[in-house]
């Protein structure tokens, strides 16, 4: 007769279960955390708290269809006359960033009591990668992702 091996009251079962329900108890929250990224709230002056939020997207040479590198990619927002900030009535730039080589994939990021209006794309590198004229467009929120394509400038 086979007998179940035990040691203090506990089947063998029990014994190595444990550890692996331990570990893994662990180890979801951060595999979680890892591919989302964790919520997170942004203390503003006032004490409150505010929401980051991001941007993204690629840019397209609109010819061809291919991606584009070094385009600087900025989150612009009216500028605030009464709160200080650019006092001339300028736009206020909240992020800006470069599109990557390879996919033109940018990402930027605001707060929701900072929001961006527009994204501007300019070509600074001039003729590296082709030369590409500007263009602003309005930022729509609702969108997974904003893809703009540039047209070389027009002479």
């Amino acid at each position: 007769m086979t007998e179940t091996i035990k040691r203090k009251g506990k089947t063998l079962g029990q014994i190595i279960a444990r550890p692996f329900l331990w570990f893994f108890t662990c180890a979801i929250p951060v595999f979680i955390a890892a591919c989302y990224g964790g919520y997170y709230e942004i203390d503003d002056a006032g004490g409150g708290s505010v929401n980051q939020l991001s941007a993204t997207g690629r840019v397209l040479n609109a010819l061809t269809s291919t991606s584009i590198a070094q385009i600087k990619v900025s989150c612009v927002a009216p500028g605030y006359v009464d709160g200080g900030i650019n006092a001339d009535g300028g736009d206020n730039v909240i992020d800006s960033t470069y599109s990557l080589p390879g996919d033109g994939h940018f990402e930027l990021w605001y707060t929701d009591d900072n929001p961006c209006d527009r994204l501007v794309f300019e070509d600074v590198d001039g003729a590296e990668n082709g030369e590409f004229a500007s263009k602003t467009v309005q930022f729509d929120d609702t969108l997974a992702e904003t893809v703009v394509e540039l047209l070389p400038p027009l002479d």
